[in-house]
C-alpha cells in the first residue's frame, strides 16, 4: 500500500476515531515504558512458567528420594501419577539410572528431547538425584511449550488476549468520549449541518474562520478549485495556507482578512492568481466579509472566491479576436485606399486620372458656382512631344511625362487637382484662385518645366523640354465643366499655334486671348486674337 493511499484511508477516518487510535497508541508505548523502569510491572509468562516448573522439579527430585533409596519401584510409579495429575502442563516424567530400567509416567519418549549431557530448557528440566551422597541417576520432566508455537497460539494467550481486550475497550471508551468531546473542540461542530450544506451548493468558493484565523468551514467549491481546500483544512491558520497568502506575500501586503479581523470593514475585488495543485494557476476574486455577533463585534471572517479562469481566458481570446479584427479593418481600409489610389490616379504619372478628374472637377464647379466662389482651369501640354518619342523613344517620353506630372504637382500642391488628360496634355482646376493668380501658379509651373524637365532624357543631346498652357476662368457665361475646360483647351492650342512654353488666357470679352511668358513674377504682354480662330 502506497503511503499516498494509506494517507487517504486515514483521512477518511473521523477526527474522534484518529485521536482514539493515537490516544490507544500512546496508552500501549506507556505500558511498554513502564515495564522498562519498573521490572516486573507487567506480567512475563515465561518467566512464571520457568519459576513453577523449577519448584514442581525439586519437588518431584524430593518425594522421589526416600523411594529411590529404598527401590521401591512401586512408590515411585505413584510419585510420578501423583505429579502428573497436580501438574497439568507436566506431558512425561520419567526417573533414569545407568544401569536400570527406567520408570515413566506419561509418553516419555515422545516428549523427551533433550539430549543426554544438555543443559536444561524451560520445557525440558532434567535434575539430578543422589544417594548415599553420589549421583544415582536423573528425575527428566518433559512440559507442555511455555509459549505457543505459532502465531495462533501466541494470539490466543491469556496474557495477549487480556492486552487485546484492554486495548478494544480503551479504543470503544476513547472514541465514544471523543465524540462527545469533539462536539466543543472541532471547530466544524461550530457550524450546522444545514449551514454547511447550503454553502456546498454555491458555486464559489467558501472559507470561514474564526477571529484568530482557525478555519471553521471549507465548502465543496473551493475543494473543486484546490483539491487539498476540503475538510481537512478545518482547524488550521489560515496563514498556513500557502496557496492562499503567497499572492500577498509577495507583494508585501497585508493579508484582507486580517483587516476584516481587525475591524476595518470589508475588503472586496482583490483579484489574486492561485496554484491548482496540478501545475495550473486559476485566477480568482477574493472577497472578505466580517462575521459578527449581532453586537457589531467581529467573530470571525467570510472568504469569498470567485473562479473567473474561464472568464479571463474568454476575454482574453475575445481581446486577441478584436485586435485580430482591428488589425484586418485596419489592413482592409489600407487596401481600400490602395484600391482607391490605383482607381483614381493614372498609372505613370500618379495624378490623377481623366474620369476621376472629372468628377472631381465636376464637383469643384458646383461649388464653386453655389458659393461664388473664382475658379480656373489650366490646360497644358508638352511641345514637340513627338519629336522626343521619335529621337529618344517611348522610354524617355515616358520619362518626361513622368517628371513633367511632379513638376506640376509640386507647383499646384494643396490648391488645386492635377490630372492627366490624355497623352502629353494634363489639365489643373485651382479653386478660390483668381485668373491673375491661377497665370502666376502656370508661370511658376511652365519655369519649373523648362528648368528641371530636360534631365529626364538622359541624354548630352537632349533638347529643351517645355509646355504650353491655356487657362480659362468661371464666369457667367460658362454653362458647364467641359465648356470651362474646352475655354482652356482653345487658350492652350492658341499658345502652341503662337510659339509655344508660353501661358494663355482665354478673354471672352474682347474675343481674344491674352499671352503671358517668362519667369512666374513678371506678367508676359496681352495679345488679342480672334474668338473665332479658336
Amino acid at each position: 500500500m502506497s503511503a499516498k493511499l494509506a494517507r487517504r484511508l486515514w483521512l477518511k477516518l473521523g477526527p474522534a476515531t484518529r485521536l482514539a487510535v493515537g490516544l490507544v497508541t500512546l496508552m500501549v508505548a506507556a505500558l511498554i515504558l513502564s515495564e522498562f523502569f519498573v521490572t516486573g510491572f507487567l506480567p512475563n509468562p515465561a518467566e512464571d512458567a520457568r519459576r513453577h516448573r523449577s519448584l514442581v522439579s525439586r519437588l518431584a527430585a524430593a518425594q522421589l528420594l526416600e523411594p529411590l533409596q529404598k527401590d521401591q519401584v512401586t512408590a515411585i510409579r505413584e510419585v510420578l501419577s501423583g505429579l502428573m495429575t497436580q501438574t497439568p502442563d507436566l506431558l512425561s516424567i520419567a526417573v533414569a539410572s545407568p544401569g536400570r530400567e527406567a520408570v515413566i509416567a506419561g509418553d516419555h519418549r515422545q516428549h523427551w528431547q533433550l539430549s543426554p549431557g544438555s543443559p536444561s530448557s524451560i520445557d525440558q528440566i532434567s535434575v539430578p538425584v543422589l544417594a548415599q551422597g553420589q549421583a544415582w541417576g536423573e528425575v527428566q520432566l518433559a512440559f507442555k511449550p511455555a509459549l505457543p508455537p505459532s502465531l495462533g497460539g501466541l494470539l490466543r494467550h491469556p496474557t495477549i488476549l487480556g492486552v487485546g481486550v484492554m486495548v478494544l475497550l480503551a479504543f470503544v471508551c476513547f472514541q465514544l468520549y471523543l465524540r462527545r468531546a469533539m462536539r466543543y473542540l472541532d471547530p466544524a461542530a461550530a457550524v450546522p449541518d444545514r449551514v454547511r450544506s447550503a454553502f456546498d451548493t454555491l458555486i464559489e468558493g467558501i472559507l470561514v474562520i474564526d477571529r484568530i484565523g482557525n478555519v471553521m468551514l471549507a465548502n465543496a467549491a473551493l475543494a473543486r478549485m484546490r483539491p487539498d481546500a476540503g475538510p481537512d483544512l478545518v482547524g488550521r491558520h489560515i496563514d498556513s495556507l500557502v496557496w492562499l497568502s503567497a499572492h500577498f506575500r509577495e507583494q508585501k501586503r497585508t493579508p484582507p482578512w486580517q483587516k476584516v479581523l481587525a475591524g476595518k470593514g470589508p475588503s472586496l475585488g482583490h483579484q489574486i492568481r492561485i496554484d491548482s495543485g496540478h501545475g495550473g494557476v486559476r485566477t480568482v476574486i477574493l472577497n472578505c466579509s466580517a462575521v459578527d455577533n449581532g453586537q457589531d463585534r467581529v467573530q470571525g471572517c467570510l472568504l469569498t472566491l470567485s473562479d473567473i479562469t474561464e472568464l479571463e481566458e474568454r476575454t482574453h481570446k475575445l481581446r486577441q479576436a478584436l485586435h485580430d479584427l482591428n488589425e484586418s479593418q485596419a489592413e482592409i481600409v489600407a487596401k481600400n485606399a490602395e484600391l482607391t489610389w490605383l482607381a483614381t490616379r493614372d498609372a505613370l504619372t500618379a495624378t490623377l486620372n481623366r474620369r476621376t478628374l472629372m468628377v472631381e472637377a465636376e464637383a469643384s464647379f458646383a461649388r464653386s458656382r453655389a458659393i461664388g466662389q473664382p475658379l480656373v482651369c489650366l490646360m497644358c501640354d508638352i511641345d514637340h512631344f513627338k519629336s522626343i518619342n521619335d529621337r529618344f523613344g517611348h522610354a524617355a517620353g515616358d520619362r518626361v511625362i513622368e517628371a513633367a506630372a511632379r513638376e506640376l504637382d509640386q507647383a499646384v500642391g494643396e490648391r488645386g487637382l492635377v490630372g492627366r488628360y490624355g497623352g502629353e496634355e494634363f489639365c489643373i482646376i485651382l479653386t478660390g484662385l483668381t485668373l491673375e493668380q491661377g497665370l502666376h501658379m502656370a508661370e511658376y509651373a511652365r519655369a519649373a518645366v523648362e528648368a528641371n524637365v530636360r534631365g529626364a532624357v538622359s541624354d548630352d543631346a537632349a533638347p529643351l523640354v517645355t509646355m504650353s498652357f491655356g487657362a480659362a476662368t468661371l464666369d457667367p457665361t460658362v454653362a458647364s465643366t467641359a465648356d470651362l475646360i474646352d475655354r482652356a483647351d482653345q487658350a492652350l492650342y492658341y499658345a502652341k499655334r503662337h510659339g509655344r512654353n508660353r501661358v494663355t488666357a482665354w478673354q471672352p470679352r474682347h474675343g481674344s486671348a491674352e499671352v503671358r511668358d517668362g519667369p512666374p513674377t513678371v506678367p508676359a504682354p496681352i495679345e488679342t486674337v480672334d474668338e473665332r480662330a479658336h
